[in-house]
């Protein structure tokens, strides 16, 4: 069994859909109640976000 890890406090108030990106090695997730896109790059510990005109209930790459 895999230990679980706290790699970031991320304060969303309503955090959903988390996805990981492997190639760019990200993890990305919305917060619907802030209404804005979300990611966190691991390499960097670094966090991102991206505010939304509107509330959103999810989201998904494209290749």
């Amino acid at each position: 069994m895999k230990a679980v890890v706290k790699v970031l406090d991320a304060r969303s108030q309503q955090g959903r859909c988390p996805r990981w990106h492997q190639q760019s090695g990200s993890l990305f997730w919305l917060d619907v109640a802030g209404q804005s896109l979300n990611t966190w790059q691991a390499e960097y510990d670094r966090t991102q976000t991206l505010l939304l005109p509107e509330p959103s209930g999810c989201f998904s790459f494209s290749s």
